[in-house]
C-alpha cells in the first residue's frame, strides 16, 4: 500500500512541476524546457567533482541546452576519447545525485558506474590517458566520503588505487568457476 501511495505522490508531484514549467518553443508535444538556474548550478557541481578529483582541464564548465551534454573547458564532452568521456560521465551522473540530495529532490539515491576510469585501462590518445595522474585514487577518496549514498562501480583492477582494492564491500568477478563468476550468479 505505502508503494501505491508513494506512486501517487509522485505521480501528483510529477503533474505539479509540469505545469509550472513554460513550455519551450518548438518543441515536441509534451516536452519542457530545461531550467537554466538548475542546468547552471548542476554544471557547478560537475565542475566542483571535477576539481576535487584533479582532472586536468576542467577548469569551465557549463551545460549546452542545444547538445544536451556539457562543455568542459569550452570543449563538448563527447568530443573527448573514451576514457575521458567516462570518467566526465561517471562525475555527471553523480553531480546529478548530489544537486538531488541537496535539493531535497527525488533520487533513487544508488548509482551503478561502469568503467568510470577506463582512461586507465585503454585511453585513444595522450590527451585522454590518466596514467601517472592520481585522479584514481581521488575519485575513490571523494566517493568514500558519500556515506549516505549507495554507489555501485564496475572497474578494472588496473585502475584502483591499492588501498582500494580490498575489503568487505569489493567483489572480484573472476570469469572462472572458482570465485564469483559475474555480477549475475551462474
Amino acid at each position: 500500500m505505502e508503494m501505491f501511495e508513494q506512486l501517487e505522490k509522485l505521480k501528483s508531484k510529477k503533474e505539479a512541476l509540469e505545469k509550472s514549467m513554460p513550455e519551450a518553443k518548438g518543441s515536441e508535444p509534451g516536452e519542457t524546457a530545461l531550467p537554466t538556474k538548475a542546468t547552471n548550478d548542476l554544471a557547478q557541481y560537475l565542475k566542483g567533482l571535477l576539481n576535487e578529483w584533479h582532472l586536468a582541464n576542467s577548469d569551465t564548465v557549463h551545460f549546452d541546452k542545444e547538445t544536451g551534454d556539457f562543455v568542459i573547458d569550452g570543449k563538448h564532452r563527447i568530443s573527448n576519447g573514451k576514457g575521458y568521456r567516462a570518467i566526465t560521465h561517471a562525475a555527471a551522473t553523480l553531480a546529478l545525485m548530489k544537486f538531488c540530495e541537496e535539493r531535497r529532490q527525488d533520487h533513487p539515491g544508488f548509482v551503478l558506474l561502469d568503467s568510470p576510469l577506463l582512461a586507465y585501462e585503454e585511453p585513444d590518445n595522450e590527451e585522454d590517458d590518466l596514467t601517472g595522474t592520481d585522479v584514481n585514487k581521488r575519485f575513490f577518496d571523494c566517493l568514500n566520503s558519500w556515506k549516505s549514498r549507495q554507489i555501485i562501480i564496475f572497474e578494472n583492477r588496473k585502475s584502483i588505487p591499492a588501498e582500494y582494492a580490498e575489503g568487505e564491500q569489493i567483489v572480484h568477478f573472476t570469469k572462472n568457476e572458482t570465485g564469483r563468476y559475474g555480477f549475475f550468479p551462474t
